[in-house]
């Protein structure tokens, strides 16, 4: 009995050469949509590379947009938002540079009191006067509460009027820790 050799048909490639063959036709449940698309469509669409083209949306023509192009009732608009968006992130920042300020003021009439002899009464008047207003505007920018250190008491919750302090000497100390000890 003679051993019958079997090829498989052409339309799979014929004798071990199916990855050059064409591949037959596909059921389109095989198919992905995009593939599906592509079968009806001419192969010069796909043979050559499209070339790259520029984006122009990085503002090359006319430049980046920016405040001046906008009308002047904007434009005061936007520095007032701007000052106020700068406080609202960095508050600390903002209190601790006004405080700074108001003291490098009052150090500067301070001075001219202080340091000045050549100055009529109008003008002794004038800067004790403004030094009065500046210490007034110093306390009030130095308690500012984003300056405090620690949180205030919450309202509503007991403040002491005066500040508990244990001496470990007392004899409730001892008491206390031996019970505590014990237990």
């Amino acid at each position: 009995m003679s051993a019958v050799i079997r090829h498989p048909p052409e339309r799979f490639g014929g004798r071990g050469i199916a990855q050059f063959s064409v591949p037959g036709i596909l059921k389109p449940r095989d198919l992905d949509v995009l593939s599906a698309q592509r079968v009806f469509q001419p192969d010069r669409n796909f043979k050559r590379e499209r070339p790259v083209l520029p984006c122009r949306g990085s503002g090359d023509v006319f430049g980046n947009p920016d405040d001046k192009l906008c009308s002047r009732q904007h434009r005061e608009w936007l520095n007032q938002h701007y000052a106020q968006r700068k406080l609202h992130l960095n508050p600390l920042v903002c209190a601790a540079r006004r405080r700074d300020r108001i003291q490098e003021e009052l150090d500067t009439v301070t001075y001219q009191l202080n340091f000045l002899v050549d100055m009529d009464s109008a003008t002794i008047d004038m800067l004790t006067a403004s030094e009065k207003e500046l210490k007034k505007k110093l306390q009030k920018a130095s308690s500012a509460p984003v300056l405090r250190t620690r949180p205030p008491t919450p309202k509503g919750q007991v403040r002491h009027v005066e500040s508990f302090r244990c001496q470990k000497s007392s004899p409730f100390f001892r008491t206390a820790a031996s019970e505590v000890l014990r237990a």
